[in-house]
């Protein structure tokens, strides 16, 4: 539970960030990676039930669009015990999986060390 707890407001303090600074980012900068997209995540979802992955946080805000505009949209954390992890985005357009991984991190003082938090 205390992990949890961690994660939660970790997570809304970058929400909080993203709000207030989001807007001043440079919005051709935002799109260099590709990321894998669709209108279901069906696949995944099997996938990750497999592997006893579960959703930690739903995220509401916005995401950035290649014009610069912006959309409705709610990112999802979804992690297991052993450290997996995947974050997905949702819009009205479908699902894109932003990042998977085997690491998840609760400590703040450690995430800050790898942001390279100042």
């Amino acid at each position: 539970m205390k992990k949890a707890t961690y994660a939660f407001f970790a997570f809304w303090i970058i929400m909080v960030a993203f709000i207030f600074f989001a807007p001043r980012a440079d919005a051709s900068s935002m799109y260099a990676k590709p990321v894998h997209c669709g209108p279901e995540l069906d696949s995944l979802i099997e996938a990750w039930e497999d592997e006893q992955l579960y959703p930690l946080v739903a995220l509401g805000g916005v995401a950035w669009m290649p014009d610069g505009t912006t959309v409705a949209s709610v990112t999802f954390i979804i992690v297991n015990d052993d450290g997996r992890n995947a974050v997905v985005e949702r819009t009205s357009t479908g699902y894109c999986l932003l990042s998977s991984g085997s690491v998840v991190e609760y400590n703040t003082d450690t995430i800050k060390e790898m942001m390279e938090w100042e």
